[in-house]
């Protein structure tokens, strides 16, 4: 029989085991501020910025595409300094005379939709099989007669988009802030181009290379012509057939692509003097009003995201990288594709790794005989392939092979001497081995070519 003080008991037993803490942490409860160690608040802050900044590149991409596939107008606030009794509202008293030059913020409608037509109209596409690439390797008759220019060769941790519009502002003769018809330009810049759609994820803010050449400028309307829709049908083709790997060599090249903002990190700008406010500033159209100030701002800095400047050209090649990290994973990998688009070989031993850098070197040389063709006098390349798993000492000697090297076989020294200036851009964690093994490349042909002149 129990009795009534055991049941006490037994309830009582009950509550103290219910009220018990538990050892273990509730995954409901996120932690408090006070129980998180600096070093996990800090990657917290990091990681909340970070998802802030994507939506900011989000939004500024959409606009990006209201404008290239648009109107083409958009407004520049441009802050300069001027004669005062250009923004003094006493102009016409004799006083104004000994004002002093200030800054003042004009607002600068530009119109790019004709210079946006001539690009689409223009833009072609190379397929894998294309004749004019195919014997890249090849000298033109042509070359003998040419004279030789020593290239120069910069390494930057500038962005592509960055260098682009420097070195086309630089290189434009009288170029004016004001919505003019636009120069021709000789800057070729290499996208490593997505091979599902045209500038990847950049309407979902991705920060990849290719992504900030579609937000910034009018890319995605040459690469969403007829002309470029065969380049990722190609591509489409291969992937379905053997997956995502080498990839065949086909390429689109968009002739004067506008560049219409900045990169966060570009400060570049260029003189005062060519501003002539009575003729370049013009009052806003109310149609864009919205789009006079900043569409986003850095939360980290307080700067402009993705500011309005003037107008910039570049000729832009797109191509896909071989995806190294792919190839490797696969269990049997795909061989690379031959000169035929549906045939593919692997001659004696030759393994991935050597199948993997004997595909790039023909896609780069490729790339450079297309720029060749097109007249491109200054290159804006990158460590193409290593956001794939592309080892970045393999590029970096590949380059150096085809721009620097001697004569040699698989096309080493085709096109040395032919470009006035080539930029690599590079991010700070690439461009210390990339300088490295590309000027290690160089040493060795150098050395090479002494002993051979000594005979040894």
């Amino acid at each position: 029989m129990v009795t009534s003080a055991s049941k006490r008991n037994s309830r009582t037993r009950t509550s103290a085991r219910r009220s018990k803490p538990s050892s273990k942490p509730s995954l409901n409860k996120s932690p408090s501020r006070k129980s998180l160690d600096p070093k996990h608040k800090k990657e917290l802050i990091r990681f909340a910025a970070g998802r802030v900044k994507h939506k900011q590149w989000a939004l500024i991409a959409r606009q990006t595409v209201a404008i290239a596939l648009g109107d083409g107008k958009y407004v520049e606030n441009l802050r300069c300094r001027v004669p005062a009794f250009f923004t003094s509202p006493v102009a016409d008293t004799p006083e104004t005379s000994q004002l002093q030059p200030g800054m003042s913020t004009w607002h600068v409608v530009h119109d790019i939709s004709r210079q946006v037509r001539l690009s689409n109209e223009g833009t072609v596409s190379y397929s894998h099989t294309s004749d004019l690439l195919c014997h890249w390797a090849a000298k033109p008759a042509t070359s003998s007669s040419m004279p030789f220019t020593k290239t120069a060769v910069i390494f930057s941790k500038r962005s592509p988009l960055a260098l682009a519009r420097r070195l086309y502002l630089e290189s434009a003769p009288s170029q004016k802030l004001s919505p003019h018809p636009l120069h021709n330009s000789t800057v070729g810049v290499l996208s490593s181009a997505s091979p599902r759609r045209a500038g990847g994820a950049f309407l979902n803010g991705s920060s990849e290379p290719d992504a900030l050449l579609a937000r910034s400028t009018s890319l995605v309307a040459s690469l969403g012509t007829p002309q470029a829709r065969s380049f990722y049908t190609e591509l489409q083709k291969y992937t379905k057939k053997h997956g995502a790997g080498f990839y065949p060599h086909c390429m689109v090249y968009s002739p004067g692509v506008v560049g219409f903002r900045r990169d966060d990190e570009d400060r570049y700008d260029v003189r005062d003097d060519d501003f002539d406010p009575e003729l370049d500033a013009i009052p806003a159209d109310p149609t864009t009003a919205e789009l006079e100030n900043p569409p986003a701002v850095n939360s980290q800095n307080r700067r402009a995201m993705g500011e309005y400047v003037a107008p910039y050209l570049m000729n832009i090649i797109s191509v896909a990288a071989v995806n190294a990290s792919s190839v490797h994973s696969a269990p049997s990998p795909s061989p690379p594709p031959s000169t035929e688009l549906d045939s593919y070989s692997l001659t004696g031993p030759e393994n991935v790794e050597a199948a993997i850098r004997r595909t790039m070197k023909e896609r780069v040389g490729r790339a450079l005989r297309l720029f060749e063709l097109h007249g491109n006098r200054t290159l804006v390349v990158g460590a193409f392939g290593c956001n794939q798993g592309l080892a970045v000492e393999t590029i970096a000697r590949i380059y150096a092979e085809l721009l620097f090297c001697s004569d040699g076989n698989e096309g080493d020294g085709r096109f040395r001497g032919v470009f006035d200036k080539v930029v690599f851009s590079l991010s700070s964690k690439l461009r210390t081995p990339f300088q490295e093994a590309f000027e290690m490349r160089i040493y060795e042909d150098e050395l090479t070519s002494a002993m051979d002149d000594v005979g040894l």
